[in-house]
């Protein structure tokens, strides 16, 4: 039976012919990266909290993709200027999904943003604002060998994208580094079960590459 894959939406407006919407979106990169992988792609609104169990009745994995900021006063700090505006909708349906899905054991990817409210879901920090890891560079990552991550990765270390500003401060409850950067900013976190792998950088966008492949391998399998 093929896997079925939640892979959590993110609402905005969209311009059509009878003028903007709302609308529930994911970049069609994650749908076919998980499709490759073997997977079936099931979108997940953003819902109330409340809603997030039956949604993840209905799927075995979950994907948490990129988008904007997490709102920081939901690890007690306040907005610096760098700092995006919220979704105030968007975070709390996704910390929830997070919990949620931490609680059942559900094996979860989580990508960028993904890796930020996972964090933050768990009861960690962020750095609001880091120089030098927007803009699309390419750049190093060390992976720890022996970690689950490595496992997925095939890999002990690997060259990714940047398209963020933001980053891992403290990490959450269940958390562990699993990547860094050589100027020591972690890139990737596992679950101590490792049943949960999130990273900062889009493999989504090199699924060419056989390491970043194989994170919806590992995802599906």
């Amino acid at each position: 039976m093929t896997v079925r894959v939640g892979i959590a939406c993110n609402s905005r407006e969209v311009s059509t012919a009878r003028g903007n919407v709302s609308a529930e979106t994911v970049a069609r990169a994650y749908v076919d990266a998980t499709r490759r992988a073997g997977g079936l792609p099931l979108l997940l609104p953003v819902l109330d909290p409340d809603d997030v169990g039956p949604l993840l009745d209905a799927v075995a994995r979950l994907l948490v993709i990129g988008g904007g900021d997490v709102d920081p006063r939901l690890y007690g700090a306040e907005r610096v200027a760098e700092c995006g505006p919220p979704d105030h909708a968007r975070d709390a349906f996704e910390v929830a999904l997070v919990r949620a899905a931490v609680g059942r054991e559900v094996r979860t990817l989580a990508i960028c943003r993904g890796m930020q409210v996972t964090n933050v879901a768990l009861g960690g920090t962020l750095r609001q604002h880091v120089e030098g890891h927007s803009g699309d560079v390419r750049h190093r990552v060390t992976v720890e060998a022996g970690s689950a991550l490595s496992g997925a990765l095939g890999a002990t270390a690997l060259d990714v994208n940047s398209q963020h500003h933001q980053a891992v401060d403290r990490l959450g409850d269940r958390l562990r580094p699993a990547g860094w950067t050589d100027d020591g900013t972690i890139e990737a976190v596992e679950s101590s079960d490792g049943r949960l792998l999130a990273v900062q950088w889009h493999p989504e966008l090199f699924v060419t590459e056989p390491e970043h492949a194989g994170l919806f391998r590992w995802l599906v399998g």
